[in-house]
């Protein structure tokens, strides 16, 4: 990392001024020849793909006649309910172009102790319906493994920034403001690995965010025993489509990182405005991966619900029916016991409020 810091004036009250000096904040003999008081551009980023290509292996699965879902699994998961949406008719297929993924996070959390986080959590809600929770329910959850794309780069990032310190000094009962104005150049390296994109069409982008981070450092080399007895999506969605997204959280984790070093290497600056950035970019690996989701999709008089828990770290979310009759008993219990506050209040305040 190299880091140069250019004074290029000091000004106050009368107008005073002072030659610009550099420093060099790096540890490494080879300085970046950079004029901090000309405004060149850094030029262009420019971006290299070296990832592996892809490559395309049928498997066994199967489609649901009801949402469309294409699963796989082995060939000895006896497959009755769609993780998606409930539906018990499968049907078995050959899908073509089902990628076989390059490794998988193994289920962490059973069935029992995913079904009995549901019963917990939702009896604590006490304005579900009568009757609704039971084991007919719970017993229809199905673990999924989700497709994902992690993807992998590293970056060469340069930043342009202009900085100012201000203090005070007194003469002769005169107070002055001294600001002195910086430029600043900071070339760093950095690396990204696997950042995730979710690769499913069914499963909701919103709920799958919130059972993230998954710890990829629990990533093993897929084999097909690891679906005996799950379901897994096919993805439907390829690695371009969530590259250029991929590459752009990179790019502002960097663009940060640079921020905080050359706010950390004077920590005396009042302001520090970014000027310029010029990235290089080198993607380095893209994965196909599959971690693993209990998922449990009911439907409440006419309207679907869905409950997802992480297999792995057992980090849950979902929603469940409400029962109107209660939710109204409760909010008039509410509405009485704010009523009988407010007279108590009043009545001790003489009845003034």
């Amino acid at each position: 990392m190299h880091i140069l810091t250019g004074q290029s004036g000091q000004e106050d009250k009368q107008e005073g001024e002072q030659e610009g000096e550099q420093e060099n904040g790096g540890q490494d003999d080879a300085e970046p020849e950079i004029d901090l008081e000309e405004d060149t551009p850094l030029g262009e980023s420019t971006f290299v793909d070296e990832s592996q290509p892809e490559t395309v292996e049928e498997m066994p699965g199967y489609r649901c006649p009801t949402c469309g879902a294409e699963l796989v699994t082995d060939e000895n998961t006896a497959a009755t309910v769609c993780a998606f949406c409930g539906s018990p008719g499968l049907i078995a297929d050959r899908m073509e172009g089902a990628r076989r993924p390059s490794a998988v996070i193994p289920f962490q959390i059973s069935k029992e102790e995913a079904k009995e986080c549901f019963l917990s959590w939702a009896g604590k809600n006490k304005l579900v319906p009568k009757g609704f929770l039971g084991r007919t329910v719970v017993d229809r959850m199905t673990g999924v493994y989700v497709p994902y794309w992690l993807y992998s780069y590293e970056v060469n990032m340069a930043l342009k920034a202009k900085a100012t310190r201000s203090y005070k000094r007194s003469h002769d009962d005169v107070e002055y403001i001294y600001t002195e104005h910086y430029r600043l150049y900071c070339n760093m390296d950095s690396a990204y690995e696997r950042i995730p994109a979710d690769a499913s069409e069914k499963m909701d982008d919103e709920l799958m965010g919130r059972l993230e981070p998954f710890d990829y450092s629990k990533l093993r080399d897929f084999d097909m025993s690891f679906l005996s007895g799950y379901l897994a999506e096919k993805y439907g969605k390829g690695s371009d489509t969530f590259s250029e997204n991929a590459k752009d959280r990179a790019i502002t984790a960097a663009v940060e990182l640079g921020r905080k070093a050359m706010e950390e290497h004077d920590k005396g600056y009042d302001t520090l405005t970014l000027t310029d950035q010029r990235a290089k970019i080198r993607a380095t690996k893209t994965e196909y991966v599959m971690l693993p989701v209990w998922a449990l999709h009911y439907t409440y008089k006419g309207k679907n619900y869905s409950f997802m828990m992480n297999g792995q770290t057992g980090l849950f979310t979902g929603e469940l029916p409400l029962c109107k009759k209660k939710a109204f008993a409760w909010w008039g219990l509410a509405a009485g016991a704010c009523f009988c506050a407010l007279s108590l209040i009043s009545i001790l305040l003489g009845g003034r409020l």
